[in-house]
């Protein structure tokens, strides 16, 4: 467990993917060619750190309500 000082905003961290991960959806959207096969790697690089992002948050609630 880590110490109070060390909690990390874990849903700032949420925020942050999700709206990374609208911004990358829509320039995907606009892009052709090579272009778009890199933001569709970005834009599934951030959906993976919004996933991660959620995971940590609810392990971190599980832990702060166990203890």
């Amino acid at each position: 467990m880590t110490k109070p000082e060390q909690k990390i905003d874990c849903s700032a961290y949420i925020v942050h993917w999700a709206q990374w991960w609208q911004i990358t959806e829509q320039h995907m959207l606009g892009a052709t060619g090579a272009a778009r096969a890199d933001a569709n790697n970005v834009h599934e690089d951030a959906k993976r750190k919004l996933r991660e992002s959620v995971f940590l948050a609810a392990r971190a609630s599980e832990e702060a309500h166990h203890g």
